[in-house]
């Protein structure tokens, strides 16, 4: 019995078991490298080996890895457009779109009113 043979729930019940973790996916790049890292306390070395055993299981798999997940930037705040585009870049315009959680931080300001001072979020 092969993989593709299991019913359609069945397959996704696995790709939901190997692939969703229940924490953030935090991405990094490292200098100036366009290589998008991601890592999680829970993450395992090859954790994404699924999705290279062929284009379907790679297409029904991305659904549950982009689709489900929580992904987190992690860098500066002037360097996040960089890692977003990166990563963006790297997933590909189909699996970017099947993103539904991602996390940028924006940057604080604080502003000086009178003798007050305000802390603003932009």
């Amino acid at each position: 019995m092969s993989l593709l043979s299991l019913p359609c729930n069945v397959r996704d019940d696995i790709f939901r078991r190997v692939l969703l973790v229940a924490h953030p996916l935090y991405l990094l790049q490292d200098g100036d490298s366009s290589m998008v890292e991601t890592f999680g306390p829970e993450i395992r070395v090859r954790w994404r080996a699924l999705l290279y055993t062929n284009r379907q299981v790679l297409d029904e798999a991305s659904a549950v890895l982009y689709g489900s997940n929580n992904f987190s930037l992690v860098d500066t705040t002037q360097k996040q457009v960089v890692l977003l585009q990166s990563f963006l870049n790297c997933i590909g315009s189909t699996n970017a779109g099947l993103l539904s959680h991602i996390c940028i931080n924006f940057p604080s300001q604080s502003m000086r009113m009178g003798d007050q001072e305000e802390s603003c979020s932009g």
